[in-house]
């Protein structure tokens, strides 16, 4: 025996060696050691797999078992002998998506689903558990066996206590050192290399030792062999094939084998070293288990000792107290480098998939305000690695202190087991989805829990174990050990057998019911096809509001501002861009600050945080997976590229920003321009390199500052510019300056000498010719410069016409609404009115109507000139578009005396039919404006192939020199009448547009006094495939008011919502207004809480204060109620985006300004239905 305290002190003089190198390796400089260093490290600390169990408890499984110890160790080897490209494959994508444990691998490859990423952490805690106090019991069985503590009255329960919590102590110092878990954990792992060499050497120092007595014993000595039995060549004992498969997966599922073999595998670490060094490790322990096991029996006294502590026993009991120590310190190195490494990796899992999304999603806490989230990530993990050890310590206590090393271990890794079909399944079956994951992974867990967890604890006198005999309510075939037949298996194959059939077949049946969201299917094809190489993401806008300080001020809450402020500025010089903070983020840095997140909380809660950064924004969730999920693999390649390029060209290259500031070029830009040694660096102005360069005369014998001025106009202007330039050396330097479509210039040197001297030469020869030429040559320039440079000023000023034009009519739609709806409540009380207030009235609708049409008109053209809408194509019925456009203008046309007839047809036509009917409507329009007597007839005619849709009118005509300009903006004829006057000449030109949109040709014939007819020439269809009809136009009626109805009316224009107040109050509702979002919702609860009930209608503008929408409100109101309150959106924005947004969320949409009969007539038709329901 050796005197515990000094056990003790070497004990914790080991602990203080570790300390020390944990901490040598955090604050060394990582570059001393070589990529050869790195892969030896890397390789050792897989070793963590050699817990207490391989150390202490394979030797009992041998001297019991024989060659039942085979299997902890074949299992890995064959993995990474053989299995070595799934390795890669899950480092490869580790490391390309910034995972950080094997709940954010799994969760990742399942869409980055939270709820499964929360799953994995707690079955890898409660799996985890057993094991940790497998150690404790190892580190704590060793001393007592090896030391008098016992004898002197201490208790084995206040030494495993004290052991956790040193073990908590030393995790928490080196392995929450750093916020972001991606980051290596240097010192740690070279702590842990250094335990890996202590349990070798100790583990073959005792191999060696127990050689020697097997060797002084064999020499005829009559000392029983139970070996003889043991050791038999043929003879493999029970659930042999379940170990080895438990043991296979357990090198890439258990929580710390992921954590050291992935998260800490180094970039540029020759990780294939670790395919044949760690497993001649394995075959060193496996060889020298036998001497140990067989010098154990032989040596040993039957009964004295378990075969769990051959290890310690057979020095000890040879009197080789160095031996002992040295054997004890490589069980007590094996125990905690697996305690450490576990708790690291778990409070990593716990903290990053349960806790920090929990709290999250809890607003109360105001986490949301909260500045800076690293010192709270680093406080929740400690926690974790508390509470790990803490809860091993309390399995340890209630365990059965004669269970065996090898029963606990396995117990542990058929838990780990339950992530295999999850992982291998996802990346070679692409169809598995997150409902399949969390189905397979729930029934598996289960499945362990009732028929190997639950049995363990009962025998372990926590609860009783009659229902492990006799089954749950006394139902044989609920049996833990024999469920639903008795195989007479053993109990470790039947829990095996069982949990990973039921995970596997519920996973494939799930998956094959159940269909993958977008995201699922996109990190399906990631984790499938990890190697192959997407399109390059382009540095170009998000489509959100975020800027580059938003992002930052994210990467700070959650990493610290020195680390956040480090990483930018790293990833700001890798990839030459501008972070200012004013600037919107583009979708490399959303990308990058994603992965920088995903390294501190996990790639689910990463997902999480900048998802909702981006709803904030307003930006589409489609567009946010398809932004968050492109990867910068390609980027990088494509980057490395062009820079192998720009270095293997004769030309130089330099790249300006916008701001005029160098931030690229290659090294022969250099060598041509011999600038000084250190005036290029990234920013330099492009000014200061001018004023160097005019200064040796390299632009001339001009005025510096002209010649600077004059080049920095041309980069100011954005056009392309070549010049060359002659050195005093006798160089001639060709430059051409081209802009860059982002901003920028991009400019080229060439040295052109020996040309120039070729030319001059020739010059000389043909002087005369060569000036004429040059002469002839300029002016041709300036001429086709100056046509450029005027065919792009009429563009621009067309272009900003049309701008102007839409945002002119927009910022008019508003007050004009609100007239509308004044005047419209002022015709309410036509009947109280004199005569001539009832005319003034009209009037004023009349005006107020001319200005709808003009501005109408206007934004019409401005829609066709900027952003014209897709032509939906089909076929119609000629028929049917007849008859919707004969109850439209049928009205019109008897009240001003003229007559309108039809053809009819059974034709068919291919074309949009809301385009197609627009041309027509302004064909008719126009005619019956041009027509005093006599009437419009519209008809077809069938022209090779295609169908002419005709406008014959009897009106005044149109003279043959007037007739390509009636399709020019605002040109008008005038017959003198009050109706022509009234045209805006905006009808035919928006014709014309519509016809260029669709490629259908029109024409015009025409003749004054004689009338006119226009034409649209309409693709044939056949008439039997028609797809739908033309709706007709029928006359709107206004059904009966419901009184008593409450219409809430949000608006951010007071004189709009006076309007409808006022309009809707008339026609017998209770109208309520409110001005923002604000006043909606304390209007509805004032609703609720005076009359107990929520708004009937809502009628809310799109565009509010503070950028928000409409729809918004709508929601919120919604949610508020609880129902789907009927709802209309208001809005002067004529685009197609909004039209589509609102159409998507199934509200109904009315353009501004509001027709005061359609608005009654929708009101009433939505609150008629409401009564009805």
């Amino acid at each position: 025996m050796i005197n515990w305290q000094v056990l003790l002190v070497l004990s914790l003089g080991y602990v203080v060696v570790l300390f020390a190198i944990a901490y040598w390796g955090d604050t060394a400089d990582s570059r001393r050691f070589s990529r050869f260093g790195r892969s030896v490290i890397y390789s050792l600390t897989l070793a963590v797999y050699c817990t207490s169990w391989t150390f202490y408890g394979a030797v009992g499984t041998a001297a019991e078992n024989g060659w039942g110890y085979l299997p902890i160790y074949v299992g890995p080897m064959l993995v990474i002998l053989f299995g070595w490209p799934l390795i890669n494959r899950i480092v490869t994508i580790s490391k390309r998506q910034n995972l950080t444990s094997i709940a954010d691998f799994i969760s990742a490859r399942y869409g980055k689903a939270q709820s499964l990423a929360a799953l994995v952490t707690v079955i890898a805690t409660i799996g985890s558990v057993p094991y940790i106090a497998l150690q404790l019991k190892a580190i704590v069985s060793g001393f007592n066996i090896v030391s008098d503590y016992p004898a002197s009255g201490g208790s084995g329960y206040d030494a495993a206590l004290v052991v956790a919590a040193a073990l908590a102590v030393f995790a928490i110092l080196f392995g929450t050192r750093k916020i972001d878990v991606t980051e290596h954990h240097e010192g740690m792992m070279l702590a842990i290399a250094f335990e890996s060499i202590v349990k070798l050497l100790a583990f073959v120092a005792v191999g060696l030792f127990a050689l020697f007595l097997l060797g002084s014993l064999g020499d005829g000595s009559s000392m029983s062999s139970p070996s003889d039995a043991v050791f038999k060549p043929d003879h493999l004992p029970d659930a042999f094939v379940t170990q080895l498969i438990l043991a296979s997966a357990a090198i890439f599922c258990l929580p710390r084998q992921f954590h050291v073999a992935i998260v800490e595998a180094h970039k540029d670490a020759n990780i294939r070293m670790a395919r044949w060094t760690f497993p001649l490790y394995l075959l060193v322990f496996m060889v020298f288990i036998v001497p140990i096991a067989l010098a154990g029996l032989r040596y040993l006294s039957p009964g004295e000792f378990s075969g769990d502590v051959f290890v310690l026993a057979l020095p000890l009991q040879a009197g080789s107290d160095w031996l002992t120590i040295l054997a004890f310190l490589g069980g007590f190195s094996a125990a905690t480098s697996m305690v450490i490494v576990a708790c690291v990796a778990l409070s990593t899992m716990i903290s990053n998939e349960l806790v920090m999304p929990a709290l999250l999603q809890i607003k109360a806490l105001g986490l949301s305000e909260r500045a800076d989230y690293s010192q709270l990530l680093l406080a929740i993990r400690r926690g974790a690695i508390i509470g790990i050890s803490l809860l091993g310590y309390l399995y340890y206590l209630v365990t059965d202190e004669s269970a065996a090393l090898a029963s606990i271990g396995l117990l542990s890794f058929a838990a780990a087991a339950q992530f295999m079909p999850l992982i291998v399944l996802g990346l070679y079956w692409r169809r598995a989805t997150r409902a399949g994951a969390i189905a397979g992974l729930t029934t598996g867990f289960v499945l362990w829990a009732f028929t190997l967890f639950l049995p363990t604890l009962a025998r372990s006198g926590l609860f009783s174990a009659d229902f492990v005999e006799f089954g749950v309510f006394g139902w044989s075939w609920l049996r833990p050990e024999a469920l639903l037949v008795d195989l007479q298996a053993n109990p470790l194959t039947h829990g095996v057998a069982w949990s990973l059939m039921g995970n596997i077949a519920v996973l494939v049946a799930v998956s094959s019911l159940t269909r993958q969201s977008m995201i699922e299917k996109i990190q399906a094809r990631a984790f499938a096809s990890p190697i192959v190489v997407g399109r390059a993401m382009q540095p170009s806008a998000t489509g959100s509001d975020l800027t580059n300080a938003d992002l930052r001020a994210l990467a700070d809450r959650f990493l610290g501002e020195a680390h956040a402020k480090r990483s930018f500025d790293d990833f700001m010089m890798q990839q030459g861009i501008d972070l200012a903070p004013s600037l919107r983020a583009d979708r490399r840095l959303l990308q990058f600050t994603e992965r920088l997140l995903s390294g501190a909380i996990g790639a689910a809660s990463a997902r999480i945080v900048i998802s909702t950064a981006l709803r904030k924004t307003g930006m589409e969730i489609g567009d946010v997976v398809l932004l968050l999920d492109e990867t910068s693999h390609a980027v990088r390649f494509n980057r490395q590229l062009t820079e192998a390029t720009l270095e293997n060209i004769s030309q130089g290259v330099s790249v300006v920003d916008t701001d005029l500031r160098l931030i690229g070029w290659n090294s022969r830009y250099l060598e041509l321009m011999s600038y000084p040694e250190g005036m290029v660096h990234v920013g330099e102005s492009i000014e200061d390199l001018m004023v160097y360069n005019a200064k040796l005369g390299r632009f001339g014998n001009g005025d510096v500052q002209q010649e600077v001025a004059k080049r920095l106009q041309h980069l100011r202007d954005g056009t392309a510019y070549r010049y060359e330039s002659n050195f005093i050396d006798g160089k001639v330097i060709e430059i051409r300056g081209q802009p860059m479509l982002d901003g920028g210039f991009v400019t080229t040197y060439t040295d052109i000498t020996d040309f120039k001297r070729a030319e001059a030469a020739l010059v000389d020869a043909k002087q005369l010719l060569e000036q004429r030429v040059a002469d002839r040559t300029a002016e041709l320039e300036r001429t086709m410069a100056a046509l450029q440079a005027a065919k792009a000023t009429a563009e621009e000023a067309n272009v900003s016409k049309t701008r102007f034009l839409a945002a002119a009519a927009h910022d008019l739609l508003q007050p004009l609404n609100a007239a509308k709806l004044f005047a419209a409540l002022l015709g309410e009380h036509r009947t109280e009115m004199t005569d001539e207030q009832s005319k003034l009235v009209a009037r004023v609708e009349s005006g107020l109507l001319s200005v709808e049409d003009l501005l109408s008109a206007l934004l019409d053209i401005s829609r066709l000139d900027t952003a014209a809408p897709e032509p939906k194509r089909e076929n119609l019925s000629v028929a049917e578009l007849f008859d919707a456009l004969e109850a439209q203008f049928a009205e019109t046309f008897a009240e001003q005396g003229l007559r309108l007839r039809f053809a009819k047809t059974d034709l068919a036509v291919y074309s949009d039919p809301a385009l197609l009917r627009r041309i027509l409507q302004n064909f008719i329009s126009n005619a019956r404006r041009y027509t005093r007597k006599g009437g419009v007839l519209i008809g077809c005619r069938r022209r090779n192939g295609s169908i002419a849709l005709q406008v014959i009118d009897t009106g005044v005509g149109i003279a043959e020199s007037d007739q390509k300009a009636v399709f020019e903006e605002f040109h008008r004829l005038s017959d003198g009448t009050e109706h022509t006057k009234r045209g805006l000449g905006l009808g035919l030109a928006i014709v014309d547009r519509i016809a260029r949109l669709l490629g259908h040709e029109i024409s015009l014939r025409s003749e004054l006094g004689k009338g006119s007819c226009f034409e649209v020439f309409v693709p044939r269809a056949d008439k039997a495939h028609v797809a739908r009809a033309i709706p007709k136009s029928p006359k709107q009626r206004v059904a009966s008011p419901i009184d008593g109805q409450i219409v809430l009316c949000v608006d951010n224009e007071t004189e709009i919502l006076a309007g409808m107040k006022g309009l809707i109050g008339k026609w017998g509702a209770a109208p309520v207004t409110a001005s923002s979002p604000r006043e909606a919702a304390a209007a509805a609860d004032r609703i609720f809480a005076e009359r107990g009930q929520w708004p009937d209608l809502l009628l809310v503008d799109y565009h509010l204060n503070d950028h928000v929408t409409g729809l918004d409100v709508i929601d919120d109101l919604r949610n508020k109620a609880l129902r789907n309150v009927p709802a209309v959106i208001l809005t002067a924005d004529h685009s197609q985006t909004v039209a589509d947004l609102v159409g998507e969320a199934g509200i109904t949409l009315l353009r501004k300004p509001v027709k005061p009969a359609a608005l009654r007539a929708l009101v009433n038709r939505i609150l008629s239905r409401q009564v009805a329901d």
